[in-house]
């Protein structure tokens, strides 16, 4: 695209340009329809909507919490700690107030059925079960949660 806008510009200058490049563009772009202005403003909003695209694609590789916080339009400061009595206001205004709800609402009786008919069956894990699975998986693989590799 970029080889391209060069030659429409280099074409809206009126420098020469092969003539097998210029049936390329024609072919390419319709310049004849549309005009080489328009094909030009084309290209360029084309090219900088690639740009961004990768761009952002490597911003998701680098830093996707930077990434999605651009795609929410959170500006990003380098002072990300929250003011604890802020915080500490904000969800005792959540917790602290009570509320009553309909606790009669069909819905929720519903849900209540089922889930007294869904009961977790006992479960009992031994230390042979343990060591068949960890038989299984292959030395150093990346850390789980606790950040400890397998070997």
């Amino acid at each position: 695209m970029r080889r391209d806008l060069s030659r429409v510009t280099a074409l809206l200058q009126g420098r020469m340009l092969k003539e097998h490049h210029k049936r390329e563009l024609e072919r390419k772009y319709k310049i004849a329809e549309i005009g080489l202005k328009h094909v030009s403003e084309d290209l360029k909003q084309r090219i900088t909507a690639k740009a961004t695209k990768i761009r952002r694609y490597r911003l998701f590789d680098t830093d996707q919490r930077k990434f999605y916080m651009e795609l929410s339009g959170d500006k990003i400061s380098s002072d990300m700690t929250p003011d604890s009595e802020e915080a500490k206001q904000f969800w005792e205004s959540i917790w602290s107030t009570e509320s009553t709800h309909y606790k009669d609402a069909e819905w929720l009786n519903k849900l209540k059925e089922e889930v007294e008919l869904l009961q977790q069956a006992e479960l009992s894990i031994t230390i042979d079960m343990v060591t068949q699975f960890l038989r299984k998986v292959p030395n150093w693989k990346a850390p789980g949660p606790d950040m400890v590799q397998g070997f």
